[in-house]
């Protein structure tokens, strides 16, 4: 058994216990009666001499009842339970959720801080229960991570609580049971078995997840310490933004926001501003009689304003509530830039193919499109429109001898820049694809047929997007500081033209090759979004608004890298790679809700806080008063027996 509030009762002991042997020492005023004999009145005889003041206590029924009933109280009022949070446990996995909703304020000072607090108060119950388990401290987020490993160290185990941090993420309750699950079967001997109930897991969240979420852990008993608030708080949040140019008219830019109330009723403005100048301000007001009782209130907004430049786009909502992070969110819009992309082709070959090609390529409406004729003597004008090419297109052939070394992105069909050719004459078609790589995607392939390739060097800084029977048919060269999408036949020797992902092939293309082509969409990242970079220098390095680098990464000079996802919003600047600002949203409708359970469903049954029946501190305080109540009646009886003269 613990005590979960034993200062008070110390307190209200000391003050209490003093005065009850007080009210036994003080002498009573009696009015004197003139009796005939006192052979009758020997306990009152009795009761005077135990009340005479500065005298010892005489032992009495009453005076012991009286302590038994002060300490009862006094046990009820520090909150005794039946702690048995690990003692029947060998291992503890404390999980922590850290996810967006739990840095909510309506638990103060919020839900967070709290979890954490209830962690530690477990840790010291742990503690005082004489046998200490070993413990494990996970923080839930959208990938769970280990914060504390195994261990009997209960000072260690509060200071890795202590460290956990805020994250604006999305919880994956589920992979954190799953990591959980692992930390408990590589810390079990190898003779055990893993069905030993000898394991506890312990969850503080709000439940903040879908109820129909599949939870399951085997090898453990699961408890809930749910945090919840008394009532759903009201908050207003920003669920969805985006922002793009028109086509038409590049220099006016649409922004769509979605706006989600909590509770049944709210009201706010929502601020745009685009560069720190405000732009546009809209009334936000959710109506009860609007609301739906199966899902939070959402309110679309449409807006506009007029801008060529590159900048950040905020959103802002105003008044604060209980959830900052969901209150902002940011875009990063670059400017309107149409590519100059220069052709290189044979121009006495007037073939289908390239009709279609051009097509495509006017399609795009670059800033100019001109066509350089690969046998053809060079001249200042082709030399010109080269140096200053934002993309070059190879259409079977290569720049005449003469021109300037191209330095501009390359897209090189059915030859190879600057290196010699071999022509493999054997049909193919496409043997699998990278449908997710930003070349291909939505591009099918599965229809192509080639009559005739060629030989794709074999590099380790080349890579296969497309592979046919005779070797790699797509593939990214980053051989060369600017990066090049080679395609390894012609498409004259190909049906690839007439097919519907052709074009969509060339525009993927230019926007690959060219990251700020054709940039009308306001580009941002969900918090659980692993960042896409592309490296321009052999140092990476992420920084906060505050300038201070978070992450460091070597890398290839055009090569494509990956970073883990970054857990808070807002902006972040890049240095040795593109983009160089990158914008972080929560955009979270389920986070913004707020929603808090008390029971969740884990492996088929369902885990309600403080009622699971799989340990946790109990209180029985109630058993207390209820004694205490019993003795003062056998007090008064007592006392009324005694009394009988």
């Amino acid at each position: 058994m613990t005590f979960l509030n034993p200062i008070p009762a110390l307190i209200a002991g000391a003050i209490a216990v003093p005065m009850l042997l007080l009210f036994f020492l003080l002498k009573l005023r009696r009015r004197p009666v003139r009796v005939p004999s006192t052979m009758l009145w020997e306990q009152a005889v009795r009761d005077l001499q135990a009340n005479v003041p500065f005298r010892w206590i005489r032992p009495s029924w009453h005076l012991l009842l009286s302590m038994l009933i002060l300490l009862l109280l006094l046990i009820a009022l520090a909150r005794p339970a039946i702690d048995a949070t690990g003692a029947r446990a060998d291992l503890v996995v404390l999980i922590i959720d850290r996810s967006a909703s739990m840095q909510a304020r309506d638990v103060s000072p919020s839900r967070l801080d709290e979890a954490k607090r209830r962690a530690r108060r477990t840790i010291d119950a742990l503690r005082r229960a004489g046998r200490t388990p070993r413990i494990a401290i996970i923080g839930a987020g959208a990938r769970p991570r280990t914060i504390q490993a195994f261990t009997r160290d209960l000072h260690a185990c509060r200071r890795a609580v202590s460290l956990i941090q805020p994250t604006d993420q999305e919880d994956d309750l589920p992979a954190a049971l799953e990591l959980a699950e692992a930390l408990i079967a590589s810390a079990r001997p190898q003779d055990e078995e893993a069905s030993s109930p000898n394991a506890l897991c312990i969850i503080y969240s709000d439940g903040g997840i879908d109820p129909d979420t599949p939870l399951t852990i085997a090898g453990a008993r699961v408890r809930l310490d749910a945090v919840v608030p008394d009532v759903q708080p009201e908050n207003l949040g920003i669920t969805a933004l985006s922002a793009r140019r028109d086509f038409d008219d590049p220099s006016r830019i649409r922004i769509f926001a979605r706006i989600q109330s909590a509770a049944p009723e709210g009201a706010g403005v929502l601020t745009v501003s685009f560069n720190e100048q405000t732009v546009a301000r809209e009334p936000v007001v959710f109506r009860a009689e609007e609301a739906t009782p199966d899902a939070p209130s959402r309110r679309p907004l449409a807006l506009e304003f007029a801008s060529e430049g590159a900048g950040v786009l905020v959103a802002q909502l105003e008044p604060a509530d209980p959830l900052e992070s969901d209150n902002r969110a940011q875009l990063v819009l670059d400017p309107p830039i149409a590519p100059a992309i220069v052709v290189v082709r044979d121009t006495t070959r007037r073939t289908a193919s390239w009709m279609l090609l051009e097509a495509v390529l006017r399609e795009l409406r670059p800033r100019s499109l001109m066509v350089i004729d690969a046998a053809s003597p060079s001249d200042a004008r082709a030399a010109a429109a080269l140096q200053g090419a934002d993309l070059v297109v190879l259409d079977a052939a290569v720049p005449p001898t003469g021109l300037p070394p191209i330095d501009a992105p390359i897209l090189a069909l059915g030859v190879l820049p600057n290196q010699p050719t071999e022509t493999i004459d054997e049909p193919t078609g496409v043997l699998n694809w990278e449908r997710n790589h930003p070349v291909l995607r939505d591009v099918p392939l599965d229809a192509l047929l080639v009559a005739r390739s060629i030989a794709l060097p074999e590099d380790p800084r080349i890579d296969p997007l497309a592979l046919g029977r005779t070797g790699p048919l797509i593939a990214l060269d980053r051989r060369a500081p600017h990066p090049r999408l080679l395609v390894a036949f012609d498409l004259e020797d190909s049906n690839w033209a007439l097919h519907f992902g052709f074009p969509i092939f060339i525009a993927n293309a230019v926007s690959t090759l060219v990251p700020d082509a054709f940039s009308t969409r306001g580009r941002a990242l969900r918090t659980d979004d692993p960042v896409s970079l592309v490296a321009t220098a052999q140092r990476v390095e992420l920084l906060d608004a505050s300038g201070t680098v978070l992450r460091v990464r070597e890398a290839e000079v055009g090569r494509q890298i990956l970073m883990a996802p970054i857990p808070r919003a807002g902006i972040y600047e890049v240095r040795g790679a593109t983009p160089e600002r990158i914008a972080v949203n929560l955009a979270s409708p389920r986070e913004s809700s707020l929603v808090a359970r008390d029971a969740l469903r884990i492996a088929g049954r369902e885990v309600r806080s403080g009622n699971d029946g799989e340990g946790g501190p109990t209180e029985i305080w109630h058993w207390f008063v209820l004694a205490a109540g019993v003795l003062a009646l056998v007090e008064w009886v007592v006392y009324a027996l005694q009394m009988r003269a």
